[in-house]
């Protein structure tokens, strides 16, 4: 069984690093504009890497402690995330993205859908004459269409 990392790290990313300099692929060997591309882009992301190292004068963010109800979250929470890492690891680290992305369809719209039917349905219809629903018109010959 694979030790679980930390709540807070990401998964080991595959790529190599910004600074690296990986070989231009063979299809991209005689492309003046995307070899130039490629160049300015491996520069623009070394000085972004460079931009993110903070000088010993800069301020850093102070570190809040979590409180009573984060801890009872984790706690709660840790358990499972043990049990389900090595599962996720297998999986190529996509277990836990199609929960996230479950909890998220939950959230953003099974819950508001349901509350929106809920509050109609026991608050709204309950008083008459709130919600009109045209009934079919029945012509003569139609006793069969009849609800009795």
């Amino acid at each position: 069984m694979a030790a679980c990392p930390p709540l807070a790290r990401s998964r080991n990313d595959v790529r190599p690093p910004a600074g690296a300099n990986p070989k231009t692929p063979a299809w991209a060997q005689k492309d003046y504009v995307l070899k130039n591309w490629i160049k300015e882009e491996r520069q623009r992301r070394r000085n972004f890497l460079a931009d993110q190292v903070l000088e010993p004068n800069e301020p850093r963010p102070e570190y809040l402690k979590p409180g009573k109800a984060k801890k009872l979250w984790f706690a709660i929470r840790k358990p499972f995330w043990n049990a389900l890492w090595p599962l996720n690891e297998a999986m190529n680290y996509r277990l836990f993205h199609g929960i996230y992305a479950v909890r998220r369809c939950v959230t953003v719209f099974l819950l508001p859908m349901w509350l929106t039917h809920y509050v109609i349905k026991y608050h709204v219809a309950t008083v008459p004459g709130s919600i009109q629903i045209q009934k079919a018109p029945i012509y003569p010959g139609d006793e069969d269409k009849v609800k009795a």
